[in-house]
């Protein structure tokens, strides 16, 4: 299980710490809250120069170690001393069948349903041709992972993100190091239409950290450092509906007060983007902002109490103790995973309060809905199918 949390550490810093080269056009829009004063606006932040810190969240549905559908149907990638297995369970992980992937050292995955998935990685430790260079594949799935198809690639680098909606519609962030230390990433993006048959390009946004959110096949939402991108028709391209709402200077609110956290989108216009102020991990006091129009404005919904930042008359209150891993089921419920505190909170008022969640403690969420919700707590699944009155609890295979 080491061995796993440590491939799905090191994927999910490397997915969020991915950059893209140069921004052609973007529009910014002031965010807006209907009960703050008209004073109450936000100036738009420039797109920083330099390269800051990867955040703390993994975009939804990339998660490359474990991916849920529903509460019962799920798969954890395992590391072995030659490649990955891949272990599925029907019964909510009462029991798991192993798939051996043979040498493939897992990068990225993504399940749709319960048969249909997507899978990444390095397919030889040994290389591929003279010189030997590193072997990039991208595979699918139409039997729940028991075989896969080998998906041309529209480049030889590295899958980082893997966003997919259906066995045909997906898109992939690839991407290589610029540096040693991979302080800094270049990156393409693409979406197939067809199962990986053809590849779209999407042109390079601006040079910080991307976080990949797909709701459905009619809108994505790309964000980044600086703005949030909203894609409806692929082949049009991409708008800036709006600049980031964590790096938007409100009064009294310094230059990078706020480091973006968790993303989530119910549905095609409802989002949320915590955002953290100074402090460690999960202890960090935090700051919630909402979208009912897919990401042109947000309001401040709920802040900590401990933030020491001006916010707008009728904030709500966001829980100190609350990790960054969010997930909303629709446009009332949410669920927070609590990272190292061992916390779960969840809402049911669009995020305005929370309250704490009995008998559940997990860090990341694998999977929710209106009504059901699984999470992984180091070695545990938790998973509750009554909006989390009563929990199941199972150990993950080791």
């Amino acid at each position: 299980m080491r061995h796993l949390r440590t491939l799905f550490a090191l994927a999910v810093v490397a997915a969020i710490a991915v950059a893209a080269a140069g921004c052609s056009s973007a529009s910014s829009s002031s965010a807006k809250n209907p009960t703050a004063p008209p004073s109450f606006a936000g100036t738009p932040v420039s797109p920083p120069t330099a390269p800051r810190a990867p955040s703390p969240p993994a975009p939804l549905g990339v998660e490359p170690g474990i991916s849920f559908v529903d509460a019962t149907h799920g798969w954890l990638v395992q590391s072995t001393s030659t490649g990955s297995a891949l272990l599925a369970t029907t019964d909510g992980g009462q029991t798991w069948k192993t798939h051996d992937l043979g040498s493939l050292f897992v990068t990225a995955s993504a399940f749709t349903d319960q048969m249909h998935g997507w899978i990444a990685g390095i397919s030889s430790p040994d290389g591929c041709g003279s010189p030997p260079l590193p072997c990039y594949t991208l595979q699918t799935t139409a039997d729940g992972g028991q075989t896969w198809t080998v998906v041309k690639l529209p480049n030889n680098l590295s899958v980082l993100q893997i966003a997919a909606v259906s066995p045909k519609d997906a898109w992939i962030v690839q991407g290589y190091c610029e540096d040693d230390d991979c302080a800094r990433w270049t990156t393409e993006i693409y979406r197939t239409p067809n199962g990986g048959a053809t590849w779209d390009s999407l042109d390079s946004l601006d040079s910080t950290e991307i976080t990949l959110v797909r709701f459905d096949a009619t809108t994505s939402w790309i964000i980044t450092d600086s703005y949030v991108y909203r894609i409806g028709d692929p082949t049009a391209g991409y708008a800036a509906a709006s600049n980031n709402p964590c790096h938007i200077l409100y009064p009294g609110w310094g230059p990078r007060a706020l480091r973006q956290g968790s993303v989530s989108f119910a549905d095609a216009t409802h989002g949320w983007m915590l955002c953290r102020g100074a402090g460690g991990g999960g202890t960090a006091p935090g700051v919630l902002f909402g979208t009912e129009d897919g990401g042109a404005t947000w309001d401040v919904v709920s802040a900590s109490a401990e933030l020491r930042l001006p916010v707008p008359p009728g904030t709500g209150d966001f829980p100190i103790s609350a990790g960054d891993d969010m997930r909303f089921g629709d446009a009332q419920g949410g669920w927070l995973g609590a990272g190292v505190i061992g916390i779960v909170s969840r809402t049911s008022n669009g995020g305005r309060t929370w309250e704490l969640v009995e008998g559940a403690s997990f860090d990341t969420i694998v999977f929710a809905d209106a009504t059901s919700i699984c999470g992984t707590n180091y070695a545990q699944l938790v998973c509750s199918t009554d909006s989390g009155q009563h929990w199941t609890t199972h150990d993950l295979p080791k």
